[in-house]
């Protein structure tokens, strides 16, 4: 198998592509959190600001029911709407400064022609292919675009921040709050859905730090594709509940490769 994977990236990149998702970005020097981490900083943080004893009770006995039941977009969908209008305690968490190795061999296979796909926000793999080939890599980021970008190798599926323009980082907070009611444009877009599918097909896809917990929008898109093999690289070893979770997810119909 490991030979497999690395025939893919090293002789085959642009028959492969790549789905990451948060993990890739926990390494240092990156250190951004999971989703499941940053409800709970944002759970802390709030929580050593207040000085009401009801909600610290209320945090004690419920935290744990809270970070297993509740997504990510509808918990920042809430914050967004009653506390953080422009998300910016979030935008802090993902402004991070230091690409890690796994940003930097992923900024080489686009570069060698592979493509991107990536859940994530954040800015590192951007930052790890301007140091590496001192180019500006451009990011197709979904919910912006009405159309299919068939000839792009990087696409940010649920938007991106954008430090040259504050304004552009509304786009988190446009797409966290539809996500949180399914209502994503990623399915809504027929004809991006068949191009990305048609584009997945008979391709080898690599998902990378990517928990399968996207219920809404990918795990159904990988439901309805049909890629020529596949590598699931969890970024949580030993974990043999992570596996079952993914299986349970994701359809019968051709071979997953989960490795741990």
């Amino acid at each position: 198998m490991i030979n497999q994977l690395k025939n893919c990236l090293n002789s085959e990149p642009e028959n492969t592509i790549i789905l990451c998702g948060a993990g890739i970005s926990r390494d240092k020097p990156s250190e951004i959190p999971t989703a499941i981490e940053t409800i709970k900083a944002y759970l802390d943080v709030s929580l050593n600001l207040s000085e009401n004893i009801l909600f610290q009770n209320l945090y004690k006995q419920y935290i744990e029911q809270i970070l297993n039941k509740v997504r990510f977009e509808v918990f920042f969908s809430l914050v967004k709407r009653y506390f953080d209008k422009k998300l910016e305690s979030l935008i802090t968490i993902l402004n991070k400064q230091h690409s890690n190795t796994i940003h930097y061999l992923l900024a080489d296979f686009i570069f060698k022609g592979g493509i991107v796909w990536t859940t994530n926000f954040d800015l590192l793999i951007e930052k790890a292919y301007h140091e590496l080939f001192s180019e500006i890599l451009e990011p197709v980021i979904d919910y912006q675009n009405t159309f299919f970008e068939v000839n792009s190798k990087y696409h940010k599926m649920h938007g991106s921040l954008d430090l040259k323009n504050q304004q552009k980082n509304m786009n988190i907070a446009v797409t966290i709050e539809t996500i949180a009611y399914e209502t994503y444009f990623f399915n809504k877009n027929k004809d991006r859905y068949f191009q990305r599918k048609k584009m997945m097909h008979n391709r080898n896809l690599i998902v990378l730090g990517y928990s399968g917990s996207d219920d809404f929008d990918i795990v159904p898109f990988l439901n309805d594709c049909i890629p020529k093999q596949v590598f699931w690289i969890n970024h949580k070893p030993n974990k043999i509940e992570e596996e079952n979770v993914i299986e349970q997810k994701i359809s019968k119909k051709f071979s997953f490769k989960i490795n741990f």
